[in-house]
C-alpha cells in the first residue's frame, strides 16, 4: 500500500498557519511517504506551490487532499469540511474538540478516526507537539501586554522594560510550563522584575533553577497571591488546564486590588467566559479589539496568539512535528496502536474515546451514546 500523508489548508477566517512548509516534504519522503498538499496551502505566508512541488511533493485540490487515508490539519475543521468525514479517514490535527459537540457528533457518525495533537502525552508527562505554538504564544503575549499597557489604551503608562532613572516595571506570571516559562524569560529579558508562582513546590524549584536572578519563585495561596497582585503592572494567567469548573483564583474582589491600568491576561484560555479560574472575562478577545476594562483593569483573552505571526509558527511547528507525524504515519498504514498518540486518540469507530471528552460531553444531548 502507498503510504500517503495529505496536508489540507486552514480556511478559519484570520488563519494562515500550515502543518507542513517546503523544506520538510524531503523528510516525509525519505520515510516512504507520497506527500500531497492542498493547493494555495501556503499562499498567505508568500510560499508558492511551486516551492511545495520542487521539494517532492504532490499538489492537489482540496476535494482529493481528502480523499487521503491521513489527512493533516493545523487547526480544527470547519462546517465545509465536515462533508469529507468517512470511514477509513484518520485526521490529526490541533482540535480543541471541548466545545465542538456537532463536530465531534458527525465525526463518531461517520466510522472515522482523530487525533488531537496537544492531547499526545508522554509516560513522563511531556506534551511536544504545541510545543512551539507554546513558546510563541508566551513570547508574543508578553509583547502584546507591553503595547496594551501604553496610556491611549486606558493602559497605565508603564513601559515593560528597564529604563534608568525608572521604577522597574512588575510582571506576575501564573503557571510556569512552556507558556508561561516563555514569558518570563521574555519579560526578564527586558528588565522586568518578574514574579512567578506556582503550586508544586518541587517542579517550581527546577523552574528556578532555569532562570535568572531577577525572577522570583513563590509557592501560590491565598495571601501570596493578593500580595503579588497589588504590586504587578502586567498580570499573565499561562495554566495548562482551565475548564467551566476549575475553581477561581482571580475573582472580581481581587481587581479591586490592583493598579488602575494594570492588564489581566489569559493566555492559555479557559473554556468558558465568566466561569473557571479567572471568571472576570467576559468575553474573548479579538485582534480588532483586543482589550476591555473591567473595574479598573484591562482584560485580554486570546486563544490563537501565534496565528499572529503564522510564518514564524508554521516554521516552528512543521520542524517540530515532522518526525513525530511519520511516525503516527506508519503506524496507521501498518494498523497498529502507538502508545503515545493513542493518548490522543478522541475518536474511534462510533464512539469517543478520550476521558476528557468523554467528560466534556456528558450531559450534551444526543451524546450519551457515542461516550
Amino acid at each position: 500500500m502507498t503510504k500517503i500523508i495529505a496536508f489540507a489548508r486552514e480556511r478559519y477566517p484570520g488563519e494562515a498557519r500550515c502543518m507542513v512548509v517546503p523544506s520538510e516534504v524531503p523528510a516525509y519522503r525519505a520515510a516512504g511517504f507520497d506527500v500531497w498538499v492542498e493547493t494555495k496551502t501556503g499562499a498567505e505566508l508568500g510560499i508558492a506551490d511551486a516551492e511545495f512541488a520542487d521539494n517532492g511533493a504532490s499538489v492537489v485540490s482540496r476535494d482529493d487532499v481528502w480523499r487521503a487515508a491521513y489527512v493533516v490539519k493545523y487547526k480544527t475543521p470547519q462546517p465545509e469540511d465536515f462533508r469529507y468525514f468517512r470511514s477509513g479517514l484518520t485526521l490529526a490535527s490541533s482540535f480543541h474538540a471541548e466545545g465542538e459537540v456537532e463536530m465531534v457528533r458527525l465525526m463518531c457518525e461517520s466510522g472515522m478516526t482523530a487525533y488531537s495533537l496537544e492531547y499526545c502525552v508522554t509516560p513522563d508527562h511531556v506534551v511536544p507537539l504545541p510545543r512551539s505554538d507554546m513558546e510563541i504564544t508566551g513570547k508574543l503575549a508578553f509583547i502584546q501586554g507591553a503595547y496594551l499597557l501604553q496610556a491611549h489604551f486606558g493602559g497605565s503608562g508603564v513601559l515593560l522594560a528597564h529604563v534608568p532613572g525608572a521604577d522597574d516595571p512588575r510582571v506576575l506570571v501564573i503557571g510556569h510550563g512552556k507558556v508561561g516559562g516563555a514569558a518570563v524569560r521574555a519579560a526578564a529579558a527586558m528588565g522586568c522584575a518578574v514574579t512567578v508562582l506556582g503550586r508544586d513546590r518541587t517542579r517550581l524549584r527546577e523552574f528556578a533553577a532555569t532562570v535568572g536572578p531577577t525572577v522570583t519563585c513563590r509557592l501560590n495561596s491565598a495571601d501570596v497571591l493578593e500580595e503579588e497582585l497589588r504590586k504587578a503592572d502586567l498580570v499573565m494567567g499561562a495554566i495548562l488546564i482551565a475548564t467551566e469548573d476549575t475553581p477561581p483564583m482571580i475573582e472580581k474582589r481581587h481587581l479591586a486590588m490592583m493598579k488602575k491600568g494594570s492588564l489581566l491576561m489569559d493566555v492559555t484560555c479557559g473554556y468558558g467566559d465568566g466561569v473557571g479560574w479567572m471568571p472576570t472575562f467576559h468575553r474573548t478577545s479579538s485582534f480588532d479589539d483586543p482589550v476591555y476594562e473591567v473595574d479598573g483593569v484591562l482584560h485580554y483573552k486570546m486563544d490563537r496568539i501565534p496565528s499572529r505571526v503564522p510564518r514564524t509558527a508554521s516554521q516552528a511547528k512543521s520542524r517540530n512535528v515532522t518526525p513525530y507525524l511519520i511516525e503516527l504515519g506508519d503506524a496507521i498504514y501498518a494498523e497498529r496502536e502507538n502508545a503515545f498518540f493513542t493518548t490522543g486518540k478522541i475518536v474511534e469507530g462510533g464512539r469517543i474515546t478520550h476521558p476528557y471528552l468523554k467528560e466534556s460531553f456528558a450531559g450534551a444531548p444526543g451524546m450519551a451514546s457515542l461516550i
